[in-house]
């Protein structure tokens, strides 16, 4: 457990598959965990022993935030004590739900990608597809109004990065999940449309909302769901740089696109053909987002 100051302490738990690290957060004095973090036994091991560091254990934690619903931050609610109050995205059970896979299979229907292709992506949308999120019980972010002023915190619901974003303000401090990361290239991660079974229409200008909307509301450290904390220097360049590498790829695909039609997979294949031996989904959602303005 890392002390970020005497009432707040950042939890790091690890992932499979050469995946980042994930971070979560205790808010002491309000007994509150910010992101339960991935699923695991070993994940669940360090939480407890971050937690007795500080002369505390899982009884200790009464509330939890979830930023969103990917499963790196979601993951261990299953594993938590039942009695623990969880505000979530108002979505969340969405992602437990076989209205999801039956989503997916509707998705892939009206598609014309390449089987290679669609198997890369079908991948990652099974990925965050978890049955123990249907059935757990949580208090869903429009819900939770009297508990935030309870708690003394003040949350904000945003798409951009997900289909539904939760920004935490407790003192002077912002936890932010995954809109704001160092060195990551692509962060507005395609989401299908609960009603129409589609991309998310308008998430990459929503992403710069949230972008802008944490620029204008930092006061001291910026606590991301990765990597480490950040000052408002850090802060103000990870944004910016985001936003010119956003309006490159911009200019990239329009240029492309007055050459002629072309599909999503054929835009993200010559505009990250390189990448795309890496990684297919990343590049997809990068080019998804701009086709769904």
């Amino acid at each position: 457990m890392l002390k970020i100051t005497d009432d707040i302490f950042r939890i790091v738990y690890t992932q499979e598959d050469d995946l980042p690290d994930v971070n979560s957060y205790f808010v002491k004095s309000k007994k509150l965990l910010i992101d339960a973090g991935p699923d695991s036994l070993q994940n669940l091991k360090i939480l407890k022993n971050s937690l007795r560091e500080a002369n505390m254990d899982l009884s200790d934690i009464e509330f939890v935030i979830v930023t969103h619903h990917h499963l790196d931050h979601s993951g261990l609610l299953s594993r938590l004590p039942s009695n623990i109050k969880v505000i979530a995205p108002d979505n969340l059970k969405y992602y437990g739900s076989s209205k999801y896979l039956d989503d997916i299979s509707t998705f892939f229907s009206a598609s014309n990608f390449s089987e290679e292709f669609s198997f890369a992506i079908r991948k990652n949308f099974l990925r965050e597809y978890s049955p123990a999120l249907s059935n757990l019980k949580y208090i869903p972010y429009k819900q939770s109004k009297t508990l935030q002023k309870n708690l003394g915190i003040e949350i904000t619901q945003m798409i951009g990065h997900s289909s539904s974003d939760l920004i935490i303000k407790i003192d002077n401090f912002l936890f932010t999940g995954d809109i704001v990361l160092p060195k990551v290239f692509f962060n507005c991660i395609f989401e299908l449309d609960e009603k129409n079974q589609m991309g998310l229409s308008g998430q990459r200008s929503s992403y710069k909302k949230e972008l802008d909307f944490i620029l204008m509301n930092q006061e001291d450290l910026v606590l991301p769901g990765h990597s480490h904390p950040l000052n408002k220097d850090e802060t103000k360049k990870i944004i910016n740089d985001s936003k010119r590498r956003m309006r490159r790829t911009e200019t990239r695909v329009r240029k492309l696109l007055e050459q002629g039609e072309l599909s999503i997979e054929e835009v993200s294949q010559s505009i990250f053909g390189s990448f795309m031996e890496y990684s297919t989904f990343l590049p997809f959602s990068d080019i998804c987002s701009i086709f769904n303005e």
